[in-house]
This record gives structure tokens, sequence and C-alpha cells, in this order.
């Protein structure tokens, strides 16, 4: 492998990582005839939530290549935990929101698209916690704290008053 082979060789490694990501976003491009698959590509809603969930997860998976292993990880135990939905009473529905909360988890955590600006703050302690929230304009909304190295992606919960972001072990709220 030449010079130049050697720099490109991460970059299509990467690329290469992103349609395996986008392959396996999508419901009709692994294990066809899967049961789960069966409502997705026979409902016109739920077929455009699958596409819609492809480009968010491609777009994710366009990072480095050891975070679209995570992605890739990720997106294959999704694929697994939607078959809950075929022992619910309304298995369109389940599906429904299933690919509408993935959508939204997977464009946060990718920083994409973002609503407004993050915003910065800081707990008493000592030493100080600091930490910022960045609001992404996702169905349903989202927001990803982040402190440090650590990003958890939260979405907002129904609550009687106030807003309630839920998700990754933590909860935000804002009153």
């Amino acid at each position: 492998m030449n010079v130049a082979q050697q720099a490109a060789a991460p970059h299509h490694l990467a690329r290469l990582a992103s349609l395996l990501v986008v392959s396996l976003a999508s419901g009709m491009a692994l294990a066809k005839g899967d049961a789960v698959d069966q409502p997705v590509g026979s409902d016109a809603h739920l077929g455009q939530l699958d596409r819609q969930l492809g480009d968010v997860v491609g777009h994710a998976a366009q990072m480095t290549a050891a975070k679209s292993a995570r992605v890739v990880a990720a997106q294959t135990a999704w694929r697994e935990h939607r078959r809950d939905c075929l022992d619910t009473g309304d298995t369109r529905q389940c599906l429904a929101e299933r690919y509408a909360l993935r959508i939204a988890v997977v464009a946060a955590a990718s920083g994409w698209p973002p609503a407004r600006p993050p915003i910065g703050l800081r707990c008493a302690g000592d030493p100080p916690r600091g930490f910022s929230i960045n609001y992404f304009a996702t169905e349903p909304s989202t927001v990803v704290v982040q402190r440090r190295d650590e990003r958890i992606a939260m979405v907002q919960q129904p609550t009687g008053s106030g807003i309630r972001y839920e998700g990754g072990g933590g909860v935000y709220s804002e009153h």
C-alpha cells in the first residue's frame, strides 16, 4: 500500500462503516422476511420512518471509525428491541413510537439538528461541577447533557407541569 492509499484508508473505513450502519438502520436491508419488517414494509408511515432513521443513522456514522462501530452496535440492539412490538396489542403504533424515539435519540446524540445554542450550568460543590445542555429540534424533543467526555441523550417526557427529559440513566427538569 502506497502513502496515498494509507492516508485514504481511514476515510474508506469510515465510509464502509457508514454504509453498514445505513443498511442496519433500514428494516428492508437486513433480514428480509423478518416478522417486524413486514409491517414496516407494508405501511407507508412506518416505511417513511424507517428511511428517516436510515438517514439519521447514516449521518451519525460519518464520524470516526470507532464511533461508527458504537453506532452499529447500538442500532443492532435497537433492531432487536423493536421486536417487542410484536407482542403488543397495536404493533403499528408501537413501531411508530419506537422509530420516532430512536430517530430523536440518534439525531441528538450525533449533534444534528441543534435547536438553539447550548446552555452552560455550574452546580455548587468543591470543586464546582459544570455541564452543558444542548437542545435538539427532534420529535419528541431531546437534549444532550454533557460533562467533560460524558454525553447523555434524554427525551422529553409527558408531565403535569414543566418539562422533563429522561434517558441514559439521567433526568433533567425545567420548571
